[in-house]
């Protein structure tokens, strides 16, 4: 199978105060001879409400760069972005999500001040984020899905999906935007006025429940929100080590 790591934007890795032509690349990994890639999708979410702002669609291309084909944004408003590749064989791989962050024409891009390489995640604390970075890309995505924005469905044909985020202190949101087999969902967090709001869009032929406290919502595809009490904060393992180790 192959996979997909790398994720640039003009060459940079989460840059902030990208202007003009956009250009997103990612590069690309396999354990078999003559694997490659035959198709790609890249989708373009916002940070700041998570909506979709761009997708490419399926592209039939063993390239490994593309032309964001979106509206521009204005000064400050980042974007998350991932890449799902599809090899001769049908098996399908979603990379980790990066971002990046739309400036001025005076700005000069570079890539410490925005968002970190999680790429859907903001925090103002900056030892919680170094040991997020520090896990590999595969512990990564199970970190966010599974953990911050706490999804539980069988595989990319899901049908039924549960979420029920776990919500950091750390975190002033977190967002995650994943491709199933039948269309984009995206599901985000961010807390607001002492209350945690958390929003699902689910495509077409998936059904799911929201949980958030003691609070719980079924729904059906598109969009959704659901409001409650911010609840105590589970322990992550990752905050069980001490930060001395990073």
């Amino acid at each position: 199978m192959l996979t997909v790591f790398d994720l640039m934007c003009n060459g940079l890795r989460d840059p902030y105060g990208v202007t003009g032509n956009i250009r997103l690349s990612w590069r690309l990994g396999s354990n078999k001879n003559g694997e490659s890639q035959t198709s790609y999708r890249v989708v373009v979410v916002s940070l700041s409400h998570g909506d979709v702002v761009w997708d490419s669609g399926n592209v039939s291309s063993d390239a490994n760069e593309v032309r964001y084909g979106g509206i521009a944004g204005n000064a400050g408003d980042a974007y998350s972005w991932f890449v799902t590749v599809f090899d001769s064989e049908g098996q399908v791989t979603q990379s980790v999500p990066s971002a990046f962050v739309w400036g001025r024409e005076t700005d000069t891009p570079h890539s410490d001040k925005g968002p970190q390489r999680l790429g859907c995640v903001w925090t103002s604390d900056e030892q919680e984020t170094a040991r997020l970075e520090c896990l590999d890309a595969r512990d990564l995505h199970d970190e966010l899905w599974t953990g911050l924005l706490g999804l539980s469905c069988v595989g990319l044909n899901a049908r039924f999906v549960r979420i029920a985020p776990r919500f950091s202190s750390h975190l002033e949101f977190a967002q995650g935007s994943l491709l199933l087999n039948r269309g984009l969902m995206v599901v985000r967090w961010e807390r607001r006025d002492g209350c945690i709001r958390l929003k699902v869009s689910l495509p077409p032929g998936v059904e799911g429940e929201m949980r958030v406290g003691g609070r719980r919502k079924r729904i059906a595809s598109g969009k959704h929100v659901l409001e409650g009490a911010c609840p105590e904060r589970p322990v992550s393992p990752l905050e069980t080590q001490d930060k001395r180790d990073y």
